[in-house]
């Protein structure tokens, strides 16, 4: 019997893992309260001493979302094979406030980006502007003849 506790409890311990990860729960607490047990009862059968009655209630109320078989007799998948992506964890007004905080500070950001960027680019028009201006005063000291044959030569 020892065997097979070890043997469901590293089983748990994968599945509340899962559990955590999506936010489908976010402590033992709340997984506690959803399947009726106390906290200190639910801690020590996910961490090394659980009961079959615990690990069969655990698998029929998740059994959306695990495979029964693989929770109670390692067979199989722990995730059904229905279950294609992880599920959207659930969003709270605080985090709804961090996201639009966090959106702020990436437009505010990427304005900054902008403005320097347009900054860059006026700088690189000027620095154009400039050098079209010598290449005007350059062909002002090329006599006229010198050009007329050049633009020649480029045709052929």
């Amino acid at each position: 019997m020892v065997q097979k506790q070890k043997e469901w409890s590293k089983r748990l311990k994968e599945a509340v893992g899962y559990l955590n990860k999506t936010g489908r729960i976010v402590n033992q607490q709340e997984l506690a309260d959803i399947l009726g047990y106390k906290r200190e009862n639910v801690s020590r059968y996910i961490n090394g001493d659980p009961t079959q009655k615990f690990v069969s209630k655990f698998a029929v109320v998740f059994s959306d979302i695990f495979n029964i078989e693989y929770l109670l007799n390692g067979e199989g998948q722990l995730l059904k094979k229905s279950i294609i992506a992880e599920p959207v964890m659930p969003v709270t007004d605080s985090d709804n406030l961090d996201i639009q905080q966090h959106l702020l500070q990436q437009i505010t950001f990427l304005q900054n980006q902008m403005t320097l960027k347009d900054n860059e680019l006026k700088e690189k028009k000027q620095e154009i502007i400039r050098l079209y201006g010598i290449i005007d005063f350059l062909k002002t000291l090329v006599p006229e003849n010198l050009r007329t044959q050049n633009k020649k030569m480029e045709s052929v």
